[in-house]
């Protein structure tokens, strides 16, 4: 009876982990609507073809404000939809947010009409 309760454990502690882990995932998709600033097409190591859209962001750090290019980019099936934009058209998607070293940037997982 004791083995069994101890397994009720894990596999409790096991589900709470798991709904932490996909809530986070969740929580980095969202919704911009910004304009553009610049649109580059460009080639992948492995031959592939994809769109890097770049926004302004609005930022603020110890009460300064300013604004800073983000990378929006757009794989796959959705080159050809990102191929359209041009600077000054208004962005409207569904992308997840990543982070590395410090820097912010977007991948395209859905554009709104």
């Amino acid at each position: 009876m004791k083995r069994y309760a101890s397994l009720f454990v894990m596999a409790v502690v096991m589900a709470f982990c798991l709904t932490l882990v996909v809530g986070a995932a969740n929580a980095a998709d969202k919704i911009i609507s910004t304009t553009i600033d610049q649109s580059v097409t460009a080639i992948d190591k492995n031959g592939a073809e994809y769109v890097r859209l770049i926004i302004n962001e609005d930022r603020t750090l110890q009460g300064v404000k300013y604004q800073m290019g983000v990378p929006v980019m757009a794989f796959g099936s959705l080159v050809e939809k990102a191929k359209a934009f041009q600077p000054g058209d208004t962005l409207k998607a569904i992308v997840s947010s990543k982070e590395y070293k410090g820097n912010t940037s977007y991948s395209v997982i859905a554009f709104l009409d």
